[in-house]
């Protein structure tokens, strides 16, 4: 009886372990659901924490990707992302596409940089952030 038991249970072990060689992995990424996504809460704490540090897209430069709200500053990140920035050169320039967002200027800029400049600074953006950036752009970049 023990024996049999020991069998069935290194039968199903060896069933279990051979079944987790043929999972997927990594995981196929999915884009998250857009009509949850909002740029406030999801996407601009992404490109501050990731792009709006010092000396990168912290007002300097262009887009200015901060989002320091405190002592009654606002972020300027959505008009220079979205609508353009006056002040830029060119002026108006937008960094969005919401028809397809891999040809965007912000995407191509995240995924292989700008001459020799990676963007971000400390290495490739984490892919789950980057599907909810192009959710948000697919869903039609609204100020939310």
């Amino acid at each position: 009886m023990r024996e049999t038991t020991l069998k069935i249970a290194f039968v199903i072990g060896l069933v279990l372990i051979i079944q987790s060689c043929y999972s997927d992995y990594p995981p196929e990424s999915v884009l998250p659901n857009p009509d949850y996504i909002s740029f406030n809460r999801d996407v601009l704490p992404i490109l501050a924490k990731s792009c709006g540090i010092a000396q990168c897209h912290d007002g300097s430069k262009q887009p200015d990707l901060r989002a320091d709200l405190a002592y009654g500053k606002v972020s300027y990140a959505y008009r220079d992302l979205v609508i353009g920035n006056p002040n830029s050169t060119p002026k108006w320039k937008t960094y969005i596409n919401t028809t397809f967002p891999d040809e965007s200027s912000l995407i191509a800029a995240i995924l292989y940089g700008v001459g020799s400049l990676p963007m971000p600074p400390d290495g490739s953006m984490p892919q789950e952030d980057l599907n909810l950036i192009r959710a948000w752009m697919l869903k039609g970049a609204p100020n939310d």
